[in-house]
């Protein structure tokens, strides 16, 4: 399913961590990843822009993954 939206690796890999531990925020998801916050914030923006996460209601910093089989 990701290789058809064409996910680059790191997003598709930041998608699967927001997956199995959502809502997440960047910090927690690049603590995670071991890569830097601004590099998860660009994967977010990828995932927001083709539905497949949303930020968490009320301003929390966080953000949900959409189930990959409604997505």
């Amino acid at each position: 399913m990701l290789e058809s939206v064409g996910l680059d690796d790191h997003t598709e890999e930041t998608y699967r961590h927001l997956v199995s531990r959502s809502p997440a925020s960047a910090t927690e998801l690049a603590d995670l990843l071991g890569t830097g916050e601004r590099r998860v914030r660009r994967a977010l923006d990828a995932l927001v822009s083709l539905g497949l996460a949303y930020p968490e209601a009320g301003g929390t910093g966080r953000f949900v993954a959409v189930d990959p089989q409604v997505g």
